[in-house]
């Protein structure tokens, strides 16, 4: 993950909520074809995070996007060291 542009999130589309999750916090945003995540505590200032394209995203729930976020903390935080 380290060093791919397509991990940097900028702010796309509008945001739904603020999420919390083991600790990390994360703007989530709508694009209209799924969701940006903004990793707003993490170690890069706010500039890293993910997107995810979920088949139905008008349907998506508040477990959808924690874990969504879980998912990509496993990762991050080897990646990170965090």
């Amino acid at each position: 993950m380290r060093g791919d542009a397509e991990n940097h999130v900028s702010r796309v589309g509008s945001l739904i909520c603020l999420l919390t999750v083991d600790g990390e916090t994360f703007e989530v945003h709508a694009d209209g074809h799924g969701f940006e995540y903004r990793w707003v505590s993490g170690p890069l200032d706010g500039t890293h995070g993910f997107g995810s394209q979920p088949n139905h995203p008008t349907h998506a729930t508040l477990q959808d996007h924690v874990s969504a976020v879980r998912d990509f903390l496993c990762v991050a935080r080897e990646d990170f060291d965090v």
